[in-house]
């Protein structure tokens, strides 16, 4: 499998194999744009978490609980309102930080 938590994993489902892979693939963007802003001197913002939420359709909640979690500060309004169940495993990982205040003063 794609992810490190699969050492005593059940047989995964089609849908948590999409989910790892669109993961990974949002995970490639946040770090490519990263290392590019980073290069010119600029943060990544939420504006591209933003960006890429809509073409998530829907399951940017699932997909956030295979992130790396150094995107968490990114992805935290994905996990919200995510009132669909999703399975334990995913679940049992997703953390959501305590207070996270993107408003700029």
């Amino acid at each position: 499998s794609l992810s490190p938590f699969n050492l005593c994993r059940q047989e995964d489902k089609p849908e948590d194999k999409s989910f790892e892979v669109a993961a990974k693939c949002v995970d490639q963007a946040f770090l490519f744009a990263a290392e590019n802003l980073d290069s010119i001197g600029l943060p990544l913002t939420p504006k591209l978490a933003e960006l890429i939420r809509p073409r998530l359709k829907g399951c940017e909640g699932d997909i956030a609980g295979y992130l790396d979690p150094r995107w968490k500060a990114l992805t935290f309004e994905w996990n919200l309102g995510n009132d669909r169940r999703s399975s334990g495993r995913v679940a049992a990982r997703r953390v959501i930080p305590a207070a996270v205040d993107d408003r700029r003063v």
